[in-house]
This record gives C-alpha cells, structure tokens and sequence, in this order.
C-alpha cells in the first residue's frame, strides 16, 4: 500500500485535517477499477495519514513528457482509451450514494493529467479526491478562494459559482486537449489573462493543433470544453461512451494490452531500478524526505 499524509507544517492545521478526514469519508466508499481505493485514516504519534492502494505505475503527466521528450509519445488512440477509463471512474463516483439512498454530489474538482494514474500493465486510475467537493464534506471553502489547478478549471470554478459534474467534463476535456496536442486549450500570461481565456471559451479547433485528430474527435473535444454547462456531455458515462466508439471505429483491435506495452518500454530503466530497489531493501529506520524534491502540490488559488 502506499501511504498519504500531511506535510509536518500542516499536520497542526485543523482545516487540513478536516481535508484529509473528508478525503477518508468519501473515499473510503469507492468501489470501482477506475478509482484508486483507501483502506483506512489513522493518526500516529500525532502524524495524520491515509493507507491507501499503492499503484505501481506513472501518472499522465509524466507519461506525456516522457513521449514527447523521448520522440515515442503516446498513441492518439492510448490518449483516448486513459481519459475513457479515467472517465469510467468519474462517473462512478459521480453517481455514488449515501447510507440514505440520496446522492452525494461529488464534484472532484481537480482533473488533471498528474491525477490520472496508469499502472504498467495497461489500467487506469483516477486518484486525488481531496479537494472533492460532497454533501457529507465538514471543510468549506473560504470566500474569495478556489481549489484546484487553474489551467484545468471550467469557467464556472473560476467564477466560484455552484458546481455540478459537468465541471470535471470540462476539465476532462482540457486534459484531453492538452494530451492530444501538447498544448493548452486557453492561455495567458498571467493568472487573470487564463481566467479570462477560460471563462470567454474560445480555443484554437483541436484539428488545428493535431494533425491526427479527424472531425469527430474534435466534435468530442470541443463539446466537452463547452463555454455552457448545458451544451457539454450529460454525464462522465456519456462522453466515455463517445469515446469508445470513436476508438472501436478508428482500431478495432485495439487493446490495453498495448497501453501496457508502451509504458513498460518508455520506462523500462526506472522499473529496472525499482526492482533493484526494492531487492536491496532492508527494514529498519528509513530517513524522513518529507519536503524534498519538486513534487508539483496542488494548492488554494485565490481569486481576488
């Protein structure tokens, strides 16, 4: 398993505790492939964690990089089959339930490449719910803030109005934009100039920035980055469903047997050291990192 927990400077933060306990909550409930799982929320020696799934593999974002710097990117048809799955496990929990029967209203808030997690042989994960927005949620968020990461936001999380599942299909959309053709759908130079590409809706057509992107592709592209809620996709099921019948007619005998053999070629030499790694492993005291590195955070955005 892999553990989750809070970096030192906010293991005394009462509002990051109630985060991490919602994330647990909710979580916690999740039973589907396409969802990473939590097993259990504990507190030792003060030091707040999650047990969760470990899920041997990379995420998007490194998977991107990888292939557009290596010359050996991902397929478009790979592109499409992991936001199809990550999609899969969206609409999952947008549909989940309480003890009531009532729906829980779900919204994740934070889909991005680095929150798509594929495994090496071939599955995809959709991680990180924890600034998911749910009716069973103690925290709130402040006046005049918002969480999640700005490029991958819809217009209507920009504006801090209410939001509803169609919000994370946006994002979905960016994400498959950005996948597709290495390059943001909306952009600025500053935060306020991206704010206002986004909510203003208008982007460069997909066919235009990836020459192997064909019509109906970009039809699925530019209606999930609908400016409007209305005009995108009714349900995460929905535009997964788009997508599966755009890869069924373009490769048929396409299969995730590929996906598995695409990651396990591009990152051949870190699973060597991995399990080298893990061979040489000794138990005994292992040296706190915690703060070390370049690990990209999400984090409270404010707008004003």
């Amino acid at each position: 398993m892999a553990l989750k927990r809070l970096l030192p400077v906010y293991n005394e933060d009462e509002d990051f505790i109630v985060m991490l306990t919602d994330e647990a909550r909710l979580t916690s409930l999740f039973d589907h492939p396409n969802l990473g799982r939590v097993y259990e929320f504990g507190v030792v020696e003060n030091q707040h964690f999650l047990a969760m799934e470990l899920i041997e593999g990379v995420d998007l974002r490194r998977a991107l990089r990888r292939g557009w710097s290596s010359g050996e990117r991902l397929t478009t048809t790979s592109v499409c089959y992991i936001v199809e799955e990550a999609l899969r496990g969206l609409h999952a929990a947008h549909e989940l339930c309480g003890e009531d029967g009532k729906g829980l209203e779900i919204v994740h808030r934070d889909i991005s490449p680095s929150n798509i997690r594929l495994t090496f042989d071939g599955r995809v994960k959709l991680i990180d719910f924890g600034i998911a927005k749910a009716k069973l949620n103690r925290s709130r968020t402040q006046s005049g803030v918002v969480k999640g990461k700005l490029k991958f936001m819809s217009p209507e999380q920009t504006e801090r109005r209410r939001l509803d599942r169609r919000s994370d299909l946006f994002s979905a959309g960016v994400v498959l934009y950005y996948a597709l053709s290495g390059r943001m759908p909306f952009m600025g130079d500053a935060r306020a100039d991206l704010m206002r590409a986004i909510r203003e809706g208008t982007h460069a057509p997909l066919r235009s920035v990836a020459a192997d992107c064909d019509v109906a592709l970009s039809g699925i592209v530019d209606r999930a980055l609908a400016k409007k809620p209305s005009d995108r996709f009714a349900s995460a099921a929905e535009m997964a469903d788009a997508l599966a019948a755009w890869r069924q007619r373009v490769a048929p005998g396409w299969a995730q047997s590929e996906l598995s053999g695409v990651l396990s070629t591009m990152f051949a030499a870190e699973r060597r050291e991995d399990s080298a790694l893990y061979a040489s492993y000794v138990d005994g005291p292992i040296e706190d990192t915690v703060g070390g590195g370049t690990q990209s955070y999400t984090c409270l955005v404010g707008l004003d």
